[in-house]
């Protein structure tokens, strides 16, 4: 389990970086713009993904070490 999460924690990281790379697509302001709202999103989604993830690799731990 607490290797499905790393894996899940990293695919997140690798999703955070095509996200950012959306945003320098060299397109309309239009487009660009819509990117940046779609990265911000995504990035936040991920930070609350990641936060939850450090919480149940925590619980694992602590489950493990008992």
């Amino acid at each position: 389990m607490k290797t499905f999460s790393l894996i899940l924690l990293a695919g997140m990281v690798v999703c955070l970086s095509g996200c950012q790379m959306l945003n320098e697509v060299n397109c309309s302001s239009s487009a660009i713009q819509r990117n940046r709202c779609a990265v911000e999103s995504s990035t936040r989604a991920i930070e609350r993904n990641v936060e939850a993830l450090e919480r149940v690799t925590g619980n694992l731990e602590a489950m493990e070490a008992s």
